[in-house]
């Protein structure tokens, strides 16, 4: 698996400026040069590491898509990079649905961080969809681990696809998504999932990570249902 070198990063850091202005590489400069800033970075690096090293998971890396096999057009992607645990669990708590009857998609889940911790939850089923085949393998190698512990678990589903070529489940769901892609194939996505909605009117909710495409919600007539207390996560729903 390839590593995340000074090459990837500034081609991020233009690719940034490009979405998100320069006020954007201000802010977030703001919030890491602050005393509060470095304590809230420190507090998600510790909790990555510790929660790989509990369960002896993989999700702590940082793989850019240049080192992944990947079939589909990646135009519109993102390099991995894992959710904080603290940000996954706050969405979980702030998630208004039922459980027992929810599927939990994690849309890009990349090693599997989200679903790994979905999955200690009595959710109905739990649901990875993920484009690169070497970042679902290493997902599957965690649950394999999870199961050595807990046993065989029947509600997961790893499935290697494009997202937005993916059927809607029925009843109530709860989309996990970590900015994994932008327009034009997120535009896509949220249509399938509207239109699924409209002809089954039921609670869906989509818990969107790091927003940085407002925009493309507004657009698929979603709007904000919750949004978190340090602003990492907006929780929509269709309307």
């Amino acid at each position: 698996m390839g590593t995340w070198t000074l090459r990837h990063r500034i081609r991020w850091f233009v690719d940034h400026v490009r979405r998100r202005g320069l006020s954007e590489i201000r802010r977030r400069l703001q919030r890491y040069t602050t005393a509060q800033g470095r304590a809230a970075a420190k507090r998600r690096r510790d909790d990555a590491t510790n929660f790989d090293a509990a369960h002896a998971y993989q999700t702590n890396e940082i793989i850019a898509l240049d080192d992944l096999s990947i079939s589909s057009d990646t135009s519109s992607s993102r390099h991995y990079e894992a959710t904080p645990v603290y940000d996954i669990n706050s969405s979980l708590e702030l998630l208004d649905l039922p459980t027992a009857d929810t599927t939990f998609v994690d849309i890009g889940c990349g090693m599997g961080r989200p679903l790994l911790i979905a999955a200690d939850l009595p959710f109905k089923r739990v649901v990875g969809v993920e484009f690169a085949r070497e970042l679902l393998d290493i997902a599957a190698q965690n649950f394999a681990r999870r199961a050595l512990g807990r046993g065989p678990d029947d509600r997961i589903e790893l499935i290697c696809s494009d997202a937005t070529l993916m059927p809607i489940p029925d009843g109530p769901v709860a989309f996990f998504f970590c900015n994994s892609f932008g327009p034009p194939a997120l535009g896509r996505l949220l249509q399938n999932i509207h239109t699924s909605w409209r002809e089954n009117p039921r609670p869906i909710r989509f818990i969107y990570m790091n927003v940085q495409h407002p925009e493309a919600m507004e657009s698929a007539k979603f709007r904000q249902a919750a949004v978190a207390s340090n602003y990492q996560f907006i929780i929509y729903e269709p309307t």
